[in-house]
């Protein structure tokens, strides 16, 4: 991977030299792909299809580039601000309101301890004996004596 330097030089020098396709970079780094960055910066894929294959493959590789380099700041400034955003979430357990105690210490919980399920699925193996009164009688409107379902549409 290339240095920071070298990509924003490489970058300036497209700016200058043509800026439809720095804006095609630019639009590549954000969208992923070649039809999406088309859109938006406003051109047709006839525009992109001129170029030749060389240059294709290059803007997609500097879009790429881009798209990883902004990827890794942004990775590296959150996660240097972690420490300071844990500090400030422990602060909030000092609040004197208690809402905002209650969600602080939930927050840090759900982020640092493995959450139990909610529900739980049981599997059983095995017979089942019911005790139900009035079971037979339950049968017999469901059923009539026949075993056939009755029609229950006269109703």
């Amino acid at each position: 991977m290339e240095t920071k330097s070298t990509l924003e030089e490489r970058l300036e020098t497209l700016k200058e030299l043509n800026r439809n396709r720095f804006d095609f970079v630019l639009a590549y780094s954000n969208q992923g792909d070649v039809q999406n960055a088309l859109k938006e910066i406003g051109k047709s894929s006839s525009w992109y299809y001129k170029l030749s294959a060389e240059d294709r493959a290059e803007l997609e590789r500097m879009g790429d580039e881009l798209h990883r380099e902004t990827a890794l700041r942004a990775w590296y400034i959150l996660a240097s601000a972690a420490p300071d955003a844990a500090q400030v979430k422990l602060a909030g357990l000092r609040d004197k309101n208690s809402w905002i105690k209650q969600t602080v210490a939930s927050d840090i919980l759900d982020r640092t301890t493995k959450k139990l399920p909610i529900k739980a699925e049981v599997e059983v193996s095995g017979t089942m004996k019911h005790n139900l009164e009035g079971f037979d009688e339950m049968l017999k409107r469901v059923y009539d004596s026949t075993g056939n379902v009755p029609d229950n549409s006269k109703k």
